[in-house]
């Protein structure tokens, strides 16, 4: 409901004391709850670009998922995955890294090899993906 109808509530109850406005904005802003329920502020906006893809294994979703827990069996630590955009066709593979290597290996191995190379890749812009060798 936001700090002051919060505040307005606390009031019509009957209870007061010195600090109640700043009392109640503290613990709205610190809820999650609260904060999962509000109104998305006008600054979080972003355009939305479309990508629609035309033809299968053209276009590709890059992200890693990481750091986690290290495998027993061989350390991975990190997962890539890549979801092809018209059929949402998924591909993973636990990794020991994240770094620019790997994921020119998985994308030469899980990708090209296997469906031809992609027209368009598309990520978060991390490290690892924008590099020289990539």
């Amino acid at each position: 409901m936001g700090p002051d109808t919060t505040a307005r509530k606390v009031l019509l109850a009957g209870l007061w004391w010195l600090t109640v406005h700043n009392d109640t904005r503290e613990w709205v802003t610190s809820c999650d709850t609260c904060q999962c329920a509000g109104r998305p502020l006008k600054r979080d906006f972003m355009p939305l670009n479309p990508s629609n893809a035309q033809e299968l294994f053209e276009r590709w979703g890059l992200d890693f998922i990481g750091p986690l827990k290290p495998s027993r069996a061989r350390r991975c630590r990190y997962i890539v995955m890549v979801t092809e955009y018209l059929t949402k066709w998924v591909e993973a593979r636990a990794l020991v890294d994240n770094s620019a290597i790997s994921m020119v290996r998985f994308i030469y191995e899980q990708i090209i090899i296997r469906y031809g190379i992609p027209i368009q890749l598309t990520s978060d812009r991390g490290g690892h993906f924008v590099n020289h060798i990539i």
